[in-house]
């Protein structure tokens, strides 16, 4: 019971620039900070220049989480993993812009702790997003390589 949709997630519903990286596993709709010690070690483990980490620029088509769950979704959410290499932060934003008409028990995100991306967010501004909606942290996943971790918070209200 999987439903492919062909989109990408955000805090707003319309186009954004996405910027695929050579390694697509961290692609991503943020700009890369090219004076980041992080993506200079990246780049070294890959074997190519910084300046060539990114493949290619293209618009994609995002909408906002809670549209997506509003209007495709008529139950409960276990749980929800967002792993969108630091675009966490407007995905989240998305995804409390309104009310939902489905309950969420979990939602577990990736959490990068470096300054990769130009617009770095904080774990205080993730916290206080996610504490404001009702959720609390209930367990930190360090990972063995980089500074990141995933987090797993717990609706209260549940």
């Amino acid at each position: 019971n999987i439903t492919i949709s062909n989109k990408g997630i955000s805090s707003f519903s319309g186009k954004k620039k996405f910027y695929e990286n050579r390694l697509n596993l961290t692609s991503s709709f943020e700009k890369l900070n090219y004076d980041s010690d992080y993506l200079k070690f990246k780049t070294k483990i890959l074997g190519i220049n910084k300046n060539d980490i990114i493949k290619e620029e293209y618009n994609v088509n995002v909408i906002t989480l809670s549209s997506y769950i509003n209007d495709n979704l008529s139950s409960d959410i276990d749980v929800i993993k967002i792993d969108v290499e630091g675009h966490e932060y407007q995905c989240l934003r998305g995804l409390f812009n309104t009310s939902l008409e489905s309950n969420i028990h979990l939602i577990q995100l990736e959490y990068h702790n470096d300054d990769m991306y130009k617009n770095s967010i904080s774990f205080n501004q993730i916290n206080d997003i996610l504490n404001k909606n009702n959720f609390e942290l209930i367990e930190r996943f360090k990972h063995a390589f980089g500074e990141f971790e995933d987090l797993l918070y717990k609706n209260k209200m549940i």
